[in-house]
């Protein structure tokens, strides 16, 4: 019942019922009596959480967030969907809300699941995560500091698409938001590699955001003498090949970007002379770390 009142969004339940409830949702996330019980308290967190962005500092004040990053080392994921769900939406929030939610202790969850068994709980979790990287610049170095990147990266070879949609969504806001500094560090862990991986899928929609991702990392190589082995990385990983492919792309807009990063960036290509290269950028970059950053616009993603 309790679940179900919560799940009304036309319209919402009124926020101070909603407040009269969690005290006794607290207590419910607590209860060793019965697991469906508990299951069934976190689908109702989730849905009181996705309603009303006011009931977001409410749910955080009630001292359930604890209680829901607990359910996430659970080895049930009929706890974990739930959960997870919850804590996403509470993260959808201003930054203030989001650093609540961090401050609690979430990312010390987040690898683990990002390497869960059951696909919906990775996608669920880069969902997570991409709602952060479209945080603040501090906010990214906490997902940088948990090492989650390279597990969002193993996303591109591994995962279902569905799911490397979402990891799409994270390196997109990561760089959208994300200081030259941090784009380094991403530019470190072969994120154009991984990047190139998925230019072969058929949603125009997601190369289209590959494909301005790399524009971007490509842009901030250059604005800081990095450029050519930005480059050579790209080539060497098959990346030119496939931009070169995407210029019979049958949506205008990638044609359009897989054609003027070949002309800006691999038009003089031919007879380059490879050399044995350390692609490591990260300490000229951190050197000259500035903080511009582009404020986040939608980030939910979750298909």
């Amino acid at each position: 019942m309790l679940s179900n009142l919560c799940r009304n969004r036309d319209p919402p339940p009124p926020r101070a019922v909603i407040k009269k409830l969690l005290p006794y949702l607290n207590r419910l996330l607590q209860y060793e009596g019965n697991k469906n019980v508990v299951v069934d308290t976190a689908w109702a967190l989730s849905y009181a959480s996705d309603a009303v962005n006011e009931f977001i500092d409410d749910i955080i004040e009630s001292g359930c967030v604890p209680l829901l990053l607990r359910l996430l080392a659970s080895s049930s994921a009929n706890l974990i969907s739930p959960s997870l769900r919850a804590i996403g939406n509470l993260v959808i929030g201003t930054d203030e809300q989001t650093q609540a939610i961090l401050d609690a202790g979430l990312l010390t969850y987040i690898p683990a699941l990002l390497n869960n068994e059951k696909s919906t709980v990775v996608k669920e979790a880069c969902w997570v995560v991409s709602n952060i990287t479209a945080g603040s610049v501090d906010q990214i170095d906490m997902v940088i500091s948990h090492n989650i990147m390279p597990c969002i990266l193993e996303i591109f070879y591994k995962g279902e698409f569905r799911t490397q949609k979402e990891a799409c969504w994270v390196i997109s806001n990561f760089i959208s938001g994300g200081t030259p500094a941090q784009c380094a560090y991403l530019l470190n862990q072969n994120v154009l590699r991984a990047l190139c991986n998925i230019l072969t899928v058929s949603e125009s929609k997601v190369v289209l955001m590959v494909l301005e991702g790399i524009k971007k990392l490509l842009e901030i190589s250059d604005q800081y003498g990095q450029l050519e082995p930005a480059c050579i990385e790209l080539e060497t990983c098959g990346g030119l090949d496939k931009l070169e492919e995407l210029q019979d792309h049958t949506n205008v807009q990638v044609y359009q970007v897989a054609y003027d990063l070949i002309e800006k960036y691999f038009n003089d290509a031919v007879g380059w002379c490879f050399p044995c290269y350390t692609f490591n950028v990260f300490e000229t970059f951190v050197s000259i770390y500035s903080v511009i950053r582009y404020r986040k616009l939608a980030v939910l993603f979750c298909l």
